[in-house]
C-alpha cells in the first residue's frame, strides 16, 4: 500500500499560505504516458473546489482534534482525491463496522462532483456514516488509495462485508486492501443501474419496477429468486436482454439468496440514499460553491446521529407491555426495538413450522424443518455438547437473528432462554456500552513519538464515548465534570514520578513552518520534491522514510499507522 505522510493541523492563519501552495483556482494537469486515457478517467475539478475542501477540513479539524482526513496529489502535485472521518465516525465504525456499503450515488444522478461515502446500519437499523470522498481520478490506483487509507482512519480495523458498485476496478482494489472482506455488489446500485438499462421497459409497465425489487430485495430461498427471476423475464419478453443476462450470471455477487455465510447486517433496508439524492443532489452541482454542500451535508450527519440518540432514548425508557412467552420477553429487554421486530417475525415463522428428527451422530442432532406453502426445506444441526446450533439457511450468519427453523428446534429441546452467544451486540441496547476495542495497538514501538500517538489517538476515542454517555443527563455530566480535575491532578502526580517519553505530542501551529512549494516542514516532518512524479518523506526521528509515487498528505491527529498487510 500507498506510504502515508502525517502532517498535524495547519493553523488557520495559514489559509492563505495553503491556496498560495495548491492554488485557489485548482486546473488538473495531465502528465500521465496516455493523457487521452487520463483525461478520462480524471473529472474536471470545478474552480474553488479544492481551495473549499482544504478550507472545510481545516475548520473541522480545528474543531475537533480527532477529526482525520487525508488527500492524494497526482504526479505534479495537484491534490485529485479526499477522504474524511471524524471521531464519532470512528467510533461507530468500531461498534457497526462488520458491514460496509461504499456509496458511489453520483454516478446515477449526474451530480457533477464525485461524491462517495462509506455508509453503515446501527443497532436501530438506521443508516451510520463511517467517512466521506471525493474522487476527482477515479482509477483503480485512486481506489486502492482510498480503501487503504479508510484502513488507516479505522486503525486498520477491517469490515467482514463490502457492499459496492458493480466496477472491475473497485473489485481490483478492494481484492488488493481488504484482504478477508467479503465483497458483494450492493444490490440499490443494481436497481438503479437497471433504471438506465432497462428504461423503456420500465416506462412500458407498471408492475416491472416491482416485480424486479422483488427479485433483489425479497428472496432468501434459491427456488423462489430463481422462479420469480425466469417468471419476470418470461412476463415482459426480457429473455433476450443482454444486460439483464449479464447481471443473472453475476448473482452471486448479489442475489441475497447467495453469500450468506457473510454478514450482512439486513443493509438492505438502508434508505440513507435517497436521502442522499433528495437532500445533497442540488449541493453537488457544479454550479453551486462547494462550502455550500459541506454545510448541507452536516446538517445531514447530525439529524441522523440525532435520530440515533432519539432511538437511544426510546430503547432505553420504553414502556411497551412485555409479551408473555418467555423468550419474546428475553429478547425484547435485550434487542433494540428495531431488532426486536426482525426477531418478532421470526417467531412467528416458527409457529407455522413443522419438525422431523433426521438422527443423531454423536452428540449432534439433526432436524428438518418444514413450512406450510414453501418449497424448501432446511436442515439444522444441534450439538448437546456445546449448546451450538446451526441451520442450512443461514439466517443467523447472514443477519444475526436467530432464524425461526433454530427457533424450532431450540424449543423442541425444552431450551426457553436464547443462548448468549444467539443475541449478537451489535444488535442489543448496549451495542455501544463497553470497552473500545479491537481497533488500537497497544504494543509499543520502537519510537517514542508513534507510541505516544497511539495512546493520545486511542484515549481521545475513549473520552470522546464517556463525553457521549455523561452528556445524557446533568447527574452524569456533573459527575464527569467534578472528576476530571481529580484525575488530572493524578495524571500530573504519576508525570512527576516518571518523565513523559517525549517532551510534546502536539506541536502549536505557531512552532509550524511552511516554505516553498517545493518543500514543507511542519512539527518535525518534512515533505520535499526529489524528482518528478516521486517524492521523499524524511523525518529526523525515523517515523517516515520511503518514497512515494502518488504522495498522501494526513492532517489530523496520528493514526495508529498504516495497517499490516
Amino acid at each position: 500500500m500507498a506510504d502515508v505522510l502525517m502532517i498535524p493541523p495547519l493553523s488557520t492563519d495559514n489559509s492563505e499560505s495553503i491556496q498560495a501552495r495548491i492554488g485557489h483556482d485548482f486546473i488538473m494537469q495531465s502528465v500521465d504516458s496516455k493523457p487521452s486515457r487520463r483525461s478520462k478517467r480524471i473529472k474536471s475539478i470545478p474552480v474553488g473546489d479544492v481551495g473549499a475542501t482544504l478550507q472545510y477540513l481545516q475548520k473541522m479539524q480545528d474543531e475537533n482534534p480527532s477529526f482525520f482526513y487525508a488527500v492524494q496529489a497526482d504526479e505534479v502535485d495537484n491534490l485529485t482525491n479526499f477522504f474524511w472521518a471524524d471521531a464519532k465516525s470512528m467510533m461507530d465504525f468500531n461498534y457497526f463496522g462488520d458491514v460496509v456499503c461504499f456509496d458511489t450515488t453520483y454516478k446515477y444522478f449526474g451530480y457533477g462532483r464525485p461524491f462517495a461515502v462509506f455508509i453503515g446500519v446501527n443497532h436501530h437499523k438506521q443508516a451510520v456514516i463511517f467517512g466521506s470522498a471525493l474522487l476527482y481520478d477515479e482509477s483503480r490506483r485512486s481506489y486502492k488509495w482510498l480503501f487503504d487509507t479508510f484502513k488507516i482512519a479505522m486503525s486498520g480495523k477491517q469490515s467482514k462485508t463490502i457492499l459496492t458498485d458493480r466496477s472491475a476496478l473497485i473489485a481490483e482494489a478492494i481484492a488488493e486492501t481488504m484482504h478477508g472482506t467479503f465483497h458483494r455488489y450492493c444490490v440499490w446500485h443494481i436497481y438503479q443501474n437497471a433504471l438506465e438499462h432497462l428504461t423503456q421497459a420500465f416506462h412500458g409497465s407498471k408492475t416491472l419496477a416491482s416485480d424486479f425489487s422483488r427479485c433483489l430485495f425479497d428472496y432468501e430461498d434459491e427456488e423462489e429468486f430463481l422462479m420469480a427471476w425466469r417468471t419476470m423475464l418470461e412476463t415482459y419478453d426480457l429473455k433476450d436482454n443482454q444486460w439483464l443476462a449479464h447481471l443473472f450470471e453475476e448473482r452471486e455477487n448479489w442475489a441475497l439468496v447467495y453469500g450468506r455465510e457473510s454478514f450482512y447486517a439486513d443493509m438492505k433496508s438502508i434508505q440513507l440514499k435517497d436521502s442522499l439524492s433528495g437532500e445533497l443532489k442540488k449541493y453537488l452541482s457544479p454550479e453551486m460553491e462547494l462550502l455550500h454542500f459541506y454545510e448541507r451535508y452536516e446538517r445531514l450527519i447530525d439529524d441522523l446521529r440525532f435520530a440515533e440518540v432519539q432511538a437511544d432514548a426510546n430503547a432505553s425508557q420504553s414502556v411497551r407491555k412485555l409479551p408473555s412467552m418467555r423468550v419474546l420477553r428475553q429478547a425484547a429487554n435485550a434487542y433494540t426495538p428495531a431488532a426486536f421486530k426482525m426477531f418478532e417475525k421470526e417467531f412467528e415463522f416458527y409457529m407455522d413450522c413443522m419438525l422431523y428428527s433426521c438422527g443423531v451422530v454423536g452428540t449432534v442432532s439433526e432436524y428438518k424443518v418444514a413450512m406450510y406453502e414453501k418449497p424448501k426445506d432446511h436442515f439444522v444441526k444441534f450439538d448437546s455438547l456445546d449448546g451450538s446450533i446451526i441451520c442450512s439457511c443461514k439466517k443467523f450468519e447472514f443477519v444475526g437473528i436467530p432464524c425461526h427453523h433454530m427457533l424450532k428446534v431450540l424449543d423442541s429441546r425444552n431450551i426457553k432462554d436464547l443462548p448468549p452467544e444467539y443475541i449478537l451486540k451489535r444488535w442489543r441496547k448496549d451495542a455501544k456500552v463497553g470497552a473500545f476495542c479491537g481497533i488500537y495497538d497497544f504494543l509499543f514501538d520502537g519510537n517514542p513519538q508513534i507510541s505516544s500517538a497511539k495512546r493520545y489517538n486511542y484515549l481521545c476515542c475513549i473520552f470522546s464515548i464517556a463525553a457521549s454517555r455523561a452528556a445524557k443527563s446533568l447527574d452524569t455530566y456533573s459527575f464527569i465534570e467534578n472528576q476530571s480535575d481529580v484525575l488530572m491532578e493524578q495524571v500530573e502526580q504519576v508525570l512527576r514520578l516518571r518523565p513523559p517519553e517525549i517532551t510534546s505530542l502536539i506541536t502549536s501551529s505557531r512552532d509550524q513552518v511552511q516554505n516553498s512549494v517545493g518543500s514543507i516542514v511542519a512539527a518535525g516532518f518534512q515533505h520535499e520534491r526529489v524528482d518528478q512524479g516521486n517524492f521523499l518523506g524524511a523525518t529526523t526521528n525515523g517515523f517516515l522514510n520511503s518514497r512515494l509515487s502518488h504522495p498522501t498528505i494526513c492532517w489530523g491527529q496520528f493514526p495508529a499507522g498504516p495497517p499490516e498487510q
